[in-house]
């Protein structure tokens, strides 16, 4: 019996461990139960919900991260930390903890997530004490970093690069050997940032697709009309909203090539809308002034070139987001389009 169930609890933990591995949804489990029955293998009959999924994908990363950190801190190779702000579904503040570290000189390093910490105060202070906490917890102590630790990346926030007193500062007072590293991409977006604000024939585009995301996304019947129009620019304006804001170039390039492509859709949406009684006043003169700016030569002459430019950036911002760039080759990709 108790070789049964060890045969059906690894059958169950491959799926599981499938599932995870190929990003497939986890109510895929009881899909693959079912086949497993039917192709004559023995897995009991506990463990198919995609709750038990969960669980056993969670146990098994944890397993594996275990593994890959006793190894790292055998073999003693040089480490980086990588660290990132992002917000949750709740509006809570939080930090991504990655860290990288070579185990042989014939393997690749490894790229691993250590964790994910909320933060109630965003002070250089308290996100230095956890991101501390949060290696020791892992088991890497101060005498270790200040032997392995050598370099440390994020974005450029006054929070973690700050001259006097950001999360950069703090570990180069401990840890003296590393090195400071400003993430490519984000110097990108602030490059982007800067161009846009003196090149006023950008401003078009922008208000633009502004005011379309606010008159969509302030009235649900403006939102399904204008997913009538084209079901692929809603999705777009919904999704993303704004271009050439905070967003990965990436993204402004996709708003921009939905509204390359459905620019014909939208020429004929807006005339008849800013006649309808139905809508309120404040409506009807956005849609006028929409299908106005539309009109514009400026808008006309600028959405082309604005679309070819974005798509050469994005495809850089895309190479730069690849793991296994190097800077010799995040360089050369760089000059590449800035000979463009």
């Amino acid at each position: 019996m108790n070789a049964s169930l060890s045969v059906s609890t690894k059958a169950i933990f491959k799926s599981a461990y499938y599932i995870a591995k190929n990003d497939r949804l986890y109510s895929d489990h009881f899909g693959l139960s079912e086949l497993e029955q039917l192709n004559g293998v023995g897995i009991g009959i506990g463990l198919h919900s995609r709750y038990s999924t969960v669980e056993i994908t969670d146990h098994i990363s944890k397993e594996i991260k275990s593994k890959i950190i006793r190894q790292i801190l055998e073999v003693s190779g040089k480490m980086l930390v990588n660290i990132d702000e992002s917000t949750s579904l709740g509006a809570t503040s939080t930090l991504i903890v990655y860290m990288k570290c070579e185990v042989s000189k014939e393997l690749p390093p490894y790229f691993l997530f250590l964790d994910l910490i909320e933060l109630l105060d965003q002070k250089s202070e308290i996100v230095f004490e956890h991101l501390l906490n949060c290696l020791k917890k892992h088991g890497f102590h101060d005498d270790y970093l200040k032997e392995h630790l050598v370099a440390f990346a994020s974005d450029g926030a006054s929070v973690m690069l700050g001259k006097n007193s950001g999360v950069a500062k703090k570990l180069v007072t401990n840890y003296t050997n590393i090195v400071l590293w400003h993430c490519m991409n984000h110097r990108l977006e602030l490059t982007l940032s800067d161009a846009v604000e003196k090149v006023s024939g950008v401003n078009n585009l922008k208000i633009f697709m502004d005011k379309l995301y606010t008159l969509s996304n302030n009235s649900p019947k403006n939102q399904h009309q204008l997913a009538e129009c084209a079901a692929q620019l809603d999705q777009q304006v919904k999704k993303i909203g704004k271009v050439l804001s905070t967003r990965w170039v990436a993204s402004s390039f996709r708003t921009v090539s939905v509204v390359w492509h459905n620019f014909a859709s939208l020429y004929n949406h807006f005339p008849a809308l800013k006649f309808d009684k139905s809508k309120s006043p404040t409506d009807r003169a956005m849609h006028s002034g929409l299908i106005r700016r539309l009109s514009l030569s400026r808008f006309l002459m600028g959405l082309p070139i604005m679309y070819d430019t974005l798509a050469e950036i994005a495809l850089l911002s895309e190479s730069l987001q690849n793991r296994n760039t190097t800077v010799a080759y995040a360089d050369k990709l760089i000059r590449r389009v800035s000979f463009l």
